[in-house]
């Protein structure tokens, strides 16, 4: 399944869309509904960790 998410940081400026893929097979492993969803917010919460960083540009 291809998940495509957004972060909302409060910043202006439009945000631009991420693409999570979660295993398919993993999803058909899922015996209800809240469970598939929270596999897809895991996916995507783990890919956020791993790519969504911050930086100190300046200090004063």
């Amino acid at each position: 399944m291809r998940v495509v998410w957004e972060v909302d940081d409060g910043y202006a400026g439009p945000s631009r869309p991420q693409v999570t893929m979660v295993d398919d097979d993993e999803l058909a492993e899922c015996e209800t509904p809240e469970e598939r969803g929270q596999l897809i917010k895991d996916y995507v919460q783990a890919d956020f960790d791993q790519r969504i960083s911050w930086y100190i540009t300046s200090r004063e």
